[in-house]
């Protein structure tokens, strides 16, 4: 049979459809098509006829088959044919009564016509999709809605209703929510719930809509679902995590580089250290104006500010800023920011958490050092992990080791007494041993053109609100 593909490819052109959109239209892969178009397999007339329904027209145009009347509408067109085989004695009557029946014909045609290309488009969409009667009597269902139920997509659910397809509980619920619908006009949307048919598995976001017809009655509904169950997945992974999270001390977030917002954000935790509200912080979009210009005190703002030069970073940095609660309290908090590349996607990702009362204790250890340092002492306080937490300045360790601009001594590394210990003596400093209470040693400091100095070290362990330190006490030794 010739078939006029040249025409054929010309007005799916015309109609603006892609190559798989037609394919997906006609319910053929795209090979299928390519070896019509080649002649390597010839199409059936089934095929062939939806060809021309797809594109709009009568199937004569594109092939050397007639135009023939669909099944479905066979009753009509049996009823046209037995009133055109009447012999009416009057010839004009007669003549008026076919150009009627001829019109129903052709009216017919163009109807289903535009039910294939309705149920084509149906059966394109992912969404579960259909169309019932006034009597809640299933008319039209997409290919979607039969696979949810494992039924073959040839399967005609027309006639059928709830009861047909899903348990009796399902069946009740879906026949008042649709008697609400048909009753009251107004229309169901975006109402979560589990999927009919899906034994409790599939999550689905659907909505019911009233059809209504020239005279605004309402004659049927139209329902969707769609498959939102991966979406509540990760929705319950995220609660998961967001509950770990809260569950310690720490801030985590993560900000959209791009679109300069937040995407994620430890709200239990943020709202107990700053008083505010989560959604009074990010009122704007998740965006963080409120958090920078309000949130953060006026002297520190600079330091978000550097989030512009992201490009520059190390892949971590470290940031102490302070925060004024609503209450009026200021507290300081401690950032690591790293920033991550995702999909193309840059985003900050920042783990926070309150250092107030450690900035607290360190302020009033600096104040003790300070006294101390008038008596020439060098002082150090360390942690019960022997991590120094705050030295005096480097003006008395200059004293003690005639050394100038002692940080610039190991390029910009921060100098300690040890740095300059005598190889024989680093051994007396391994004095941290579990359940020491204090220690003293003398000990011999290189200091410049190799000189030597003694000194006396004399280390005790403290406790300040309820937590242990180790005070560590330096001064030149006048018995040498």
């Amino acid at each position: 049979m010739d078939i006029d593909w040249v025409k054929i490819e010309l007005l799916r052109k015309q109609k603006g459809l892609s190559v798989i959109g037609f394919c997906n239209l006609i319910g053929v892969t795209r090979a299928a098509l390519w070896k019509w178009q080649k002649g390597l397999l010839n199409p059936t007339e089934t095929n062939i006829r939806k060809l021309a329904q797809v594109l709009l027209i009568p199937v004569s145009e594109i092939s050397e088959l007639h135009d023939t009347v669909p099944v479905s509408r066979q009753s009509i067109m049996d009823t046209v044919q037995s009133w055109l085989s009447l012999k009416l004695e009057d010839d004009k009557y007669h003549n008026d009564i076919e150009k009627v029946l001829m019109t129903i014909k052709n009216l017919d045609f163009k109807l289903n016509r535009a039910v294939v290309l309705i149920t084509s488009l149906l059966d394109s969409m992912k969404s579960i999709i259909y169309i019932k009667d006034i009597n809640s009597k299933y008319l039209v269902t997409n290919k979607e809605f039969l696979k949810n139920i494992s039924l073959p997509i040839s399967y005609n659910a027309e006639g059928k209703k709830d009861k047909d397809f899903f348990s009796i509980k399902e069946a009740n619920f879906n026949q008042l929510q649709d008697e609400e619908v048909l009753s009251s006009g107004n229309a169901v949307l975006n109402i979560e719930d589990y999927i009919p048919g899906s034994r409790k598995k599939k999550w689905g976001l659907y909505s019911k809509i009233p059809v209504l017809n020239r005279e605004h009655k309402i004659i049927g509904i139209i329902g969707t679902f769609l498959d939102i169950s991966d979406r509540k997945e990760a929705e319950k992974w995220r609660e998961l995590l967001e509950a770990s999270m809260n569950s310690t001390a720490h801030i985590f977030s993560i900000y959209d580089y791009k679109l300069k917002k937040f995407i994620f954000f430890s709200k239990e935790i943020f709202e107990n250290i700053s008083g505010y509200s989560i959604d009074r912080v990010f009122a704007k979009n998740g965006r963080n104006e409120f958090y920078v210009n309000t949130l953060t005190h006026p002297d520190d703002r600079h330091i978000h500010s550097h989030v512009e030069n992201i490009v520059t970073w190390p892949y971590t940095r470290k940031k102490v800023f302070r925060i004024i609660r609503s209450d009026g309290d200021i507290r300081w908090l401690e950032t690591f920011d790293s920033y991550i590349n995702y999909s193309g996607k840059i985003y900050v990702v920042a783990v926070s958490h309150d250092v107030t009362d450690e900035k607290k204790i360190k302020l009033k250890l600096e104040l003790l050092i300070k006294s101390l340092e008038s008596l020439g002492l060098y002082i150090r306080i360390l942690d019960d992990n022997n991590k120094e937490l705050v030295s005096s300045s480097n003006k008395i360790l200059e004293n003690i080791t005639d050394l100038k601009h002692v940080k610039s001594y190991k390029k910009n590394k921060n100098v300690t007494l040890l740095d300059l210990c005598h190889p024989d003596d680093l051994a007396k400093y391994q004095y941290i041993e579990k359940g020491f209470k204090t220690t003293s040693f003398k000990w011999r400091l290189i200091c410049r053109n190799d000189r030597v100095k003694w000194l006396n070290t004399k280390v005790s362990k403290i406790t300040y609100s309820d937590k242990d330190y180790i005070l560590e006490c330096t001064e030149l030794s006048n018995n040498i």
